[in-house]
């Protein structure tokens, strides 16, 4: 239903909310964020340890989805489609592979075009 369906959404997405809360406070306690030049040098994940100005948009768009609140984000999803949802186990892995690679082909496309 509907009401499930925004249940599932809501839910999935207070990593979201935790994630801005860890940012804002780690921008805040910086004492020098001059370097700071792409957020994601403020990510949970493997893009925080490399140079943007280095790396490749292509890379760097596609490292910053192997953040830790994007896959928390997407797990929980896929729960929800599995518990809410009434969906089949496999169905619902399926479901949640599919949103993080369709998540990951539209910055991956933006930064290709960029490039």
């Amino acid at each position: 239903t509907f009401g499930s369906s925004l249940m599932i959404a809501a839910y999935g997405y207070v990593p979201r909310i935790i994630a801005g809360v860890i940012t804002d406070v780690e921008g805040l306690l910086m004492s020098d964020t001059s370097h700071l030049t792409n957020l994601s040098q403020l990510s949970l994940g493997p893009a925080r340890f490399l140079d943007p100005d280095a790396t490749g948009a292509a890379m760097l768009a596609m490292l910053t989805r192997l953040d830790v609140i994007t896959i928390w984000v997407t797990v929980l999803l896929a729960v929800g489609l599995y518990s809410a949802g009434k969906l089949t186990k496999e169905k619902a892995i399926t479901a949640g592979v599919l949103l993080w690679v369709l998540g990951t082909l539209f910055p991956l496309w933006g930064a290709i075009r960029q490039g």
